[in-house]
């Protein structure tokens, strides 16, 4: 994982490969699974398969083990301006 500083905020920042290859910003603090809080959204990067995006509801309720999984939050959920770094749709 890469980490940097945000060019908007200048917080700490990881980043975290996905499935589809591409990177997503994260905070540096990785969550443990007892911390998950249900309304949050969070990165889950299962070793060997990348990271999906999982809301803390699914996470707490699957039927599928994460034991081996961390649990990163997404950065854009606490960038002060994270509409700054979104592509223009067409």
């Amino acid at each position: 994982m890469i980490t940097a500083r945000c060019t908007t905020c200048g917080a700490h920042i990881v980043f975290v490969p996905t499935k589809a290859g591409k990177e997503m910003p994260c905070e540096v603090k990785a969550v443990m699974f007892n911390e998950l809080q249900v309304g949050l959204r969070y990165a889950v990067k299962i070793p060997g398969k990348g990271c999906e995006i999982k809301s803390g509801a699914s996470i707490l309720d699957a039927d599928e083990p994460y034991t081996n999984a961390s649990f990163f939050e997404p950065h854009w959920g606490n960038c002060n301006a994270p509409d700054a770094h979104r592509k223009a749709r067409r």
